[in-house]
């Protein structure tokens, strides 16, 4: 959804006309309140705008566009760690105790989660 320049708002129409009463829409997202959203954006805010993501979410945003369209909130899963910084990101896969680590930490430190998964119901 992200990656998408406009219509987000017709695609989660879509889904919502193609599912049943009761059925889940799954949105895995950047976090854009994240600790390392936010180092990105000072350090490369000009690469950061002009990368493969027209749209920037955080919990709020994400459940603003979807909520509207007759879906309810079930969870919030925060996950990654500094993941969109691809050479630490690739470091931390490789490296099982750091990738633990960062994992642990995004439990502990919400804001740390470079990721989120949203889980709605339609209603």
């Amino acid at each position: 959804i992200e990656h998408l320049r406009d219509g987000e708002e017709k695609i989660i129409e879509h889904c919502y006309n193609l599912l049943k009463k009761g059925g889940y829409l799954i949105v895995g997202i950047p976090n854009e309140d994240s600790f390392s959203g936010r180092i990105s954006r000072a350090l490369h805010r000009k690469l950061y705008f002009n990368s493969e993501h027209f749209n920037y979410y955080c919990e709020d945003s994400i459940i603003s566009l979807v909520k509207p369209q007759g879906f309810s909130v079930i969870s919030i899963e925060r996950i990654g760690f500094l993941f969109p910084l691809y050479y630490l990101h690739m470091f931390l896969i490789s490296v099982r105790p750091l990738f633990l680590l960062g994992h642990y930490l995004t439990k502990i430190l919400p804001s740390c989660a470079d990721s989120l998964i949203v889980t709605f119901i339609k209603s």
